[in-house]
Parts: structure tokens; C-alpha cells; sequence
């Protein structure tokens, strides 16, 4: 199914609190657990280590929309268990060459990577963490360990998807829209339910 590749992993036991459905903030922002690579079709099916996956919420800037989270649905792409669904996340697998010393240049590494990869010419300001995010309920979700991040959209063009992601823009909508709509996957929604507490306690 996957390509024998490495991905970065965590063992599932060193994670604790962040093993519950839901999210945590990520006011401590260092590794939960030792690092492991694994091969991901090995890992895809382990439930005792959870792959890390950076995930990017992007904010519209003030010039295309006053308050919206850019969107699209899943058409394609290599993870069949998520077509038809939508998402507000960009992000993927820390592979091998995302490889730093610390989770946050790591993560960093990977969002950029994935960026270019799935938009066309991306222009964002500043990474910032908001939580860790888990859940339970999906086939998928036992074996992933969400970092969740933020940045704004810098230009005045809405984000264009690379040809041959499989993914099909849907534009900025608002938050609170996400949060209520069973199209978009629950990462989705539990990511942006994160997004907009951060948001009323700041």
C-alpha cells in the first residue's frame, strides 16, 4: 500500500494524556516520547507507535477574508482511507530528510516540505504551535499523533493546489462552519475547535 519509506514515530506508552480523543495545548513543546523511525507500512498497521504528523492550519490574511481557515476535499492522493472526505490541514508523515535535533525544527522541516508539495508557490508567515491533537475513533487515528500548527496566508491569491495532490480547493470558510460540518474529517474539526478556544483566550 505504502512505499517502504521511513517515518518518524513515537512509542504510544511514553504519550500519556495525549492519547485521549481530543487535543492538548502544546505549551510544552518538546518530544513526547524517544524518537523511532519506522517503515510506514510497518508502522500503518502498529497501534504501540503513533506517527507524528505535522498538521497546518492556514489563516486567511485580512485583504481576502476577515476570518476563515483555507479548505479542500481529498479526491485522490495516497491515503484512500480519507478520499471523499474534507480537510483543513496541510500536512503529512515526517520522513527521513525532515530529520533535526529538536520536534520543532522537525516539524518545520515537514510542513514546508509538504507545503510545496500540495500548493503552489506557498506564502505564509511564521509557524506557530497551537496543540497535540488524538483521536481514537478511526482506523486511522490510532496510529497518528497530531502537532498542530497556524500561519497566515500572506498573498493577495487564494492558495493553489499542485496538479496530482488529489486535493480540490474549497476556499476559506469560517471556523465555527468546520467545526459543525461532518464532511471534514474529525481532525479537522478537533483542530479547529482548538483553534477558536486559543482564539477567545488571547
Amino acid at each position: 500500500m505504502f512505499a517502504d519509506s521511513r517515518v518518524l514515530t513515537v512509542p504510544k506508552a511514553a504519550c500519556g494524556h495525549l492519547t485521549q480523543t481530543g487535543t492538548v495545548p502544546a505549551d510544552i513543546f518538546d518530544w513526547p516520547g524517544e524518537p523511532v523511525w519506522l517503515a510506514r507500512h510497518k508502522a500503518e498497521s502498529n497501534p504501540d507507535y503513533l506517527q507524528i504528523i505535522p498538521y497546518l492550519l492556514l489563516e486567511s490574511g485580512a485583504q481576502i477574508s476577515p476570518d476563515g481557515i483555507w479548505c479542500y476535499s481529498r479526491i485522490g492522493g495516497h491515503e484512500k482511507r480519507l478520499l471523499q472526505q474534507c480537510s483543513c490541514g496541510v500536512g503529512g508523515h515526517v520522513e527521513w530528510g525532515d530529520r533535526s535535533p529538536t520536534l520543532a525544527s522537525v516539524a518545520e522541516n515537514c510542513l514546508w516540505r509538504e507545503l510545496k508539495e500540495e500548493i503552489q508557490s506557498p506564502s505564509i508567515e511564521s509557524l506557530r504551535p497551537l496543540c497535540w491533537l488524538y483521536e481514537n475513533e478511526s482506523e486511522v487515528g490510532l496510529v497518528h499523533l497530531g502537532l498542530v500548527f497556524t500561519a497566515v496566508w500572506k498573498s493577495l491569491c487564494l492558495p493553489e493546489v499542485s496538479p496530482g495532490e488529489g486535493l480540490a480547493p474549497l476556499g476559506f470558510k469560517a471556523p465555527a462552519d468546520i467545526c459543525t460540518d461532518e464532511q471534514f474529517e474529525l481532525w479537522s474539526r478537533l483542530a479547529v475547535s482548538a483553534y477558536i478556544s486559543y482564539r477567545e483566550t488571547t
